[in-house]
């Protein structure tokens, strides 16, 4: 299934990244790897993980402690946000 991932989750990724990569050189690589392979597997299997709220689903980052908020749609899966586990999804600035 087609994965799209939204401008803002686009954002919070890539602040996410630039943030790591100044705490330790290769360490934003590293997100940017763990966001792709999570992505993938959105692909594969967008419906294994589970409801956090109404039709949004998640899916935590292996090594990080972030998760992809998406919900599935007839014919792709919407990334909607990449937030920090320790923030509350009722905050997103676009919601």
């Amino acid at each position: 299934m087609k994965v799209l991932i939204e401008p803002e989750a686009e954002a919070e990724i890539e602040a996410a990244a630039t943030w790591y990569q100044l705490e330790a050189p290769g360490l934003g690589n590293e997100f940017m790897r763990a966001v792709q392979t999570a992505v993938a597997t959105l692909g594969r299997q967008p419906a294994a993980f589970a409801i956090a709220y109404g039709r949004t689903r998640r899916i935590g980052l292996r090594r990080f402690p972030w998760s992809l908020f998406y919900e599935i749609d007839a014919d792709q899966v919407a990334v909607l946000a990449c937030l920090h586990q320790h923030r509350d999804p009722q905050d997103w600035p676009h919601n």
